[in-house]
């Protein structure tokens, strides 16, 4: 049996674990047509639980687009495109159907040569602000042939970048009277996508029924990960998976990526699971360097204070000189854009939200 943990990209089976109640929650919001903002902190697996959901669907055309690294509003109608053209497996077909819905867009066709899939070179006769938008999901419905479409919109935080509060409402304006479609916004700058949907003066406020996505439970994780050694005949003590998982804070990627390092090996004990902690530390340095170097000084010194303290009595005239804050607002500050960043995150006291990072900072205090 190959290693069944994967550390990049989308998680399928065998290494998708768990999630039935969102999966099933997910279905159920799906099929009856509601919008759905999908939330979480980095790296909770929001994508690949989308993409396992679209491949369980029934009688539901899934549409999947991918904003991510989009800067413009040209960007949103070619990943809209990329998306849709996946409804339409024959290219000259899809072609012609988007030539003679779409004017003011000249469409070329090309070829991604690492990944094989469809890329497309457009041109604008006019400016895309100017462009209907609602011409592309009437696109998507034609495509559809008049089944329930589900349409996700993952990084969807990238709008507010490039179109600002206009382009917002033209979204919601066309979005807004769709019955037979299901939006599914997703985002891993948290704090950004949430105030899209909480916020009463942004355009979407209240147009999605919210669904966090949390951590996975360890029981469930026990569970998987010893079905995977009982088909591969290998053996992991329950009590090493138990101290991988904690010391993971139960977060779907770091689990997957100490068991990935862990398989090969024949023996998988505490001495190999610190190796393997280490090793990640030192494979992420750069990493979380970069994130450090970006930090003002202040920044730098509440997450140390945090690290140290496990959030508390953070404003406490020890901590405050032992961390050289001159006042307790120097602290506040400092934590408010960190939590924006989504470094810290709240839930009774403040911690570092990535537990690797956190005990990156913790070796420097």
């Amino acid at each position: 049996m190959k290693n069944p943990f994967i550390v990049t990209g989308v998680v399928d089976d065998p290494a998708f674990c768990n999630r039935v109640k969102e999966r099933a929650e997910l279905r159920t919001h799906i099929e009856n047509s509601q919008n759905v903002l999908l939330y979480s902190h980095r790296r909770y697996g929001k994508t690949s639980l989308i993409l396992k959901v679209f491949r369980e669907l029934r009688g539901v055309t899934p549409i999947y687009v991918d904003l991510y690294g989009t800067t413009s509003i040209e960007g949103f109608i070619k990943a809209f495109l990329k998306g849709t053209s996946a409804i339409e497996p024959k290219t000259e077909k899809f072609m012609k159907i988007v030539r003679e819905s779409l004017s003011g867009i000249s469409l070329a066709l090309g070829f991604d040569p690492i990944s094989s899939t469809p890329t497309f070179n457009l041109s604008f006769d006019r400016k895309a602000a100017s462009l209907d938008i609602g011409v592309i999901f009437q696109l998507a419905q034609k495509l559809a042939k008049k089944k329930k479409i589900v349409i996700a919109f993952d990084e969807f935080q990238e709008i507010a970048n490039y179109g600002g509060e206009p382009f917002e409402k033209e979204l919601r304006k066309v979005i807004q009277h769709h019955d037979n479609i299901s939006y599914l916004f997703s985002g891993s700058q948290r704090h950004i996508v949430m105030a899209m949907f909480h916020d009463a003066k942004r355009a979407f406020y209240q147009m999605a029924i919210n669904m966090h996505l949390d951590r996975i439970n360890t029981e469930d994780f026990l569970i998987w990960i010893q079905g995977l050694c009982q088909q591969a005949d290998k053996i992991i003590d329950e009590m090493v998976i138990r101290d991988v998982v904690a010391r993971c804070e139960q977060h779907p990627k770091y689990v997957q990526e100490f068991f990935y390092m862990l398989w090969p090996l024949k023996k998988v004990g505490t001495d190999e699971v610190n190796r393997t902690e280490s090793e990640i530390l030192e494979e992420r340095s750069i990493e979380f360097m970069n994130a450090w170097d970006s930090f003002s000084l202040n920044q730098k010194r509440a997450l140390k204070l945090v690290a140290a303290t496990e959030g508390e009595q953070l404003f406490s005239a020890e901590n405050l000189v032992r961390f050289q804050f001159k006042t307790a607002s120097q602290v506040t500050a400092a934590i408010k854009y960190l939590e924006e960043r989504d470094f810290l995150a709240k839930n009774g006291v403040y911690k570092i939200q990535d537990p690797i990072f956190r005990r990156w900072v913790q070796r420097m205090v």
